[in-house]
């Protein structure tokens, strides 16, 4: 009888490292899956166009950095648009070489719905400078009802 239940304990202890091991392999699979979508989120995350328009007419800089203007053109391309920088008159220098004191600026992301595929970036380049064109113009705005760009 002892070495039955010999038996059976062994039998128990295989059987626990027989299960210890099948979820340490799906907790590496499970890892490895997560690493997979971060480094996929990063490249999607490392396509960007950014587009300076600091010397635009003040109309045009005003429309842009309206919150309200980039809504509209992140629901319209799909894409997420960021404003950054000051405004620095013609001629003047910004003090660093920071993100926040460059010059007024425009960045363009691939937003959530696009295809999880690294897009090309001539389509991102061609909005913004579309954009930026439309607005600029005499009578160019709102830009985004009336912006015929083409993506690709």
């Amino acid at each position: 009888m002892a070495a039955a239940q010999a038996h059976l304990a062994a039998l128990q202890q295989e059987a626990m490292r027989v299960q210890l091991a099948a979820a340490a392999q799906a907790q590496a699979a499970q890892m490895a899956a997560a690493q997979a979508a971060q480094a996929q989120l990063a490249a999607l995350q490392a396509v960007k166009v950014e587009v300076t328009f600091n010397t635009a007419p003040a109309k045009a800089r005003f429309y842009l950095t309206k919150r309200s203007s980039q809504q509209e053109l992140e629901a319209k391309w799909r894409v997420v648009v960021v404003v950054k920088g000051r405004f620095y008159a013609p001629g003047a220098l910004p003090p660093s070489e920071k993100e926040e004191d460059r010059p007024l600026f425009m960045r363009i992301t691939p937003g959530k719905g696009l295809p999880q595929v690294r897009p090309p970036l001539s389509v991102l380049a061609g909005i913004g400078v579309g954009l930026l064109e439309c607005v600029i113009q005499p009578g160019g705005l709102p830009c985004c009802c009336r912006c015929q760009l083409e993506t690709r």
